[in-house]
């Protein structure tokens, strides 16, 4: 049997529960709004992530196309400095080689010369 006092704890407990739920429910919006947003901004975090890496990863390996491009070019420009100073102690070794005959030539020819001067001048 119901009484009065009984039907109005009831009634009042009906109350609470549906305040309790009112609370429960808006509570949960609150956790699940705040919720979707972080899920939101991981996913555009990890989007944007990737984009970067990528990119990165493309400039990196534009970076060292460039410097391997560059390391050849700088590789090919030693090998011909390298020839291009053979050749000149060459050509330098075969000029001084070129003077130094000239040059004992001349001596001989001054030689030649003095002794003739003596000669004319002695007789």
């Amino acid at each position: 049997m119901l009484t009065s006092s009984n039907a109005k704890i009831i009634e009042e407990s009906s109350k609470s529960i549906s305040a309790s739920e009112k609370e429960i429910y808006d509570a949960t919006e609150n956790i699940n709004k705040p919720h979707q947003e972080v899920k939101e901004f991981i996913y555009d975090f990890r989007t944007s992530s990737d984009k970067n890496t990528t990119n990165m990863n493309k400039v990196i390996e534009g970076f060292r196309s460039a410097l391997k491009a560059e390391k050849e070019d700088l590789s090919t420009l030693c090998v011909d400095i390298k020839v291009g100073n053979v050749e000149l102690n060459s050509t330098i070794t075969t000029k001084i080689e070129k003077l130094q005959d000239h040059l004992e030539a001349e001596n001989k020819i001054m030689d030649s010369l003095a002794e003739q001067t003596q000669k004319t001048g002695s007789a």
